[in-house]
Parts: C-alpha cells; sequence; structure tokens
C-alpha cells in the first residue's frame, strides 16, 4: 500500500511538473521573443542565454534540494513558478493591451519566463527521479519514471533502455 501511495505521490508531482507551462515556454521561446521586439540575432542569443541559465540552474540547485529538505525546496519552487508566471502573463496582457511597442513590458516578459525557468530547472526537473531511486531499487525505479515520463508506451522506453 505504501508503495502505490509513494507512486501516486509521484505521478502527480511530475503532473504539476507538466503543469507548469515550462515546456511551452521552451519549445515557443522564438516566437516570444520575437514578439517581445527582439531581432533575429537577438532571438539566437536568449535562446543560448536561456539553454546556459537552465543548466546552471540545475547543478546548482539540486544540491540545495538535499540541504533544505524535500518539502521547502518544492514549496520554494512553486513559488517561483507562480512568480515567473505573473510577471509574464501581466507583462504580455499590458504589452499586447499597448500596442506591442512599449519595449520594457517585452523585456517584463523575458524576466518573468526566467524566473520560471530558476523555479523550475533546479527542483522541479529532477525532484521525481531523486525521490523515486531513493525509494525504489534501479529496476523500480526506471519503470516508475518511464511509466510518469512516457505513460502508456513506457514498456517500450524502458526495453530500448534495459
Amino acid at each position: 500500500m505504501k508503495d502505490r501511495f509513494l507512486a501516486i505521490v509521484l505521478e502527480l508531482t511530475n503532473s504539476n511538473e507538466q503543469l507548469t507551462g515550462f515546456i511551452p515556454l521552451q519549445n515557443y521561446q522564438v516566437l516570444i521573443y520575437s514578439f517581445a521586439g527582439l531581432t533575429e540575432v537577438e532571438v539566437l542569443v536568449m535562446i543560448g542565454v536561456w539553454g546556459t541559465w537552465v543548466v546552471i540552474t540545475v547543478l546548482c540547485l539540486s544540491p540545495w534540494m538535499d540541504r533544505i529538505g524535500r518539502r521547502k525546496s518544492l514549496f520554494t519552487a512553486y513559488g517561483f513558478i507562480i512568480a515567473g508566471s505573473l510577471i509574464t502573463v501581466i507583462a504580455w496582457a499590458r504589452f499586447e493591451a499597448r500596442g506591442s511597442s512599449v519595449i520594457p513590458l517585452g523585456a517584463g516578459i523575458i524576466v518573468g519566463m526566467f524566473v520560471l525557468a530558476f523555479g523550475y530547472g533546479g527542483v522541479m526537473n529532477t525532484f521525481a527521479p531523486v525521490v523515486s531511486r531513493e525509494l525504489y531499487d534501479l529496476a523500480s525505479a526506471t519503470m516508475l519514471m518511464m511509466t510518469v515520463r512516457f505513460g502508456d508506451h513506457a514498456h517500450l522506453h524502458a526495453c530500448c533502455w534495459c
């Protein structure tokens, strides 16, 4: 019963990760930067900065997650994610309302994206894999994470990895 409960907690944590909006920001950042008023060269630079920022947050904040505890780190990550989402949405709404011409509001959109990436990168990106490995043996943790990440097609991915 305890194993099922823990599996459900990990699944809910992963579902919350998917609901943060991080993946659409990452996939559509070229359009967002363009709409925010950046040139093509600046868009390419910002994509590189985004990728570097996410790697740095994962490398720096993952060990921090162990120091302050799982629960505090998860709530802290949610705080950054919510703040980043609000900054992005409010700046975008005002940017659109003013005819997409106010550059500081375009910069506010980008700042909000990076605040959200800070919250997501270090804790949410590593939470489920770390916790599943702490609770289960390697084979069970691998299957659990494959199921969480890939759903019904987990057995296909697990066969490729094992």
